[in-house]
């Protein structure tokens, strides 16, 4: 199975590959120590941000999970297609997928707790409805709008100092 993506911090290596999973490596033994499941498809990007591993998938989920427990905290399906680029500016994250689509995230408003059936609105357009899993054992990413214009896949995103840049 290929590695498609790689994060390095405190002498862990995260890999990322075409088996659906993540798994962390040990830099100093040269062992592989954890492996993430939850994806069921390549996992194309990781992104650290703080004690937070942001895992984007081309089965069109992006995953939240936490680097200490390394238990998933969040699931968050936006993308009509695989999740191809992550940035985080400040309190808000970025998403990019095949689908051309740059979907937009507020980190400062938390993960939203999964619903259950008590919990969920008896109103089917309800847009918090839609966007969440009643039964879901991960919660959600605040979700704030999408930016559009790309013709193609979003490969890559970064941060200029002053605006997005986005590749596509």
């Amino acid at each position: 199975r290929a590695v498609l993506c790689l994060e390095v911090a405190d002498r862990l290596l995260y890999s990322g590959g075409s088996d659906a999973l993540i798994k962390i490596w040990d830099l100093d033994k040269k062992t592989c120590v954890s492996t993430l499941t939850g994806h069921t498809g390549d996992v194309n990007v990781l992104r650290l941000f703080d004690d937070r591993l942001f895992s984007g998938s081309s089965d069109t989920y992006v995953k939240v999970w936490d680097v200490w427990s390394r238990q998933c905290l969040a699931t968050v399906r936006e993308h009509k297609l695989g999740v191809l680029s992550i940035v985080r500016i400040g309190s808000i994250l970025y998403t990019g997928g095949v689908d051309s689509e740059i979907k937009v995230f507020d980190l400062d408003r938390g993960i939203i707790p999964p619903l259950t059936a008590e919990d969920a609105p008896s109103d089917e357009e309800d847009e918090y409805a839609m966007r969440m899993s009643v039964g879901a054992l991960e919660g959600s990413l605040f979700y704030v709008t999408q930016l559009s214009g790309h013709a193609n896949a979003i490969y890559a995103m970064d941060f200029d100092g002053e605006k997005l840049v986005s590749a596509g």
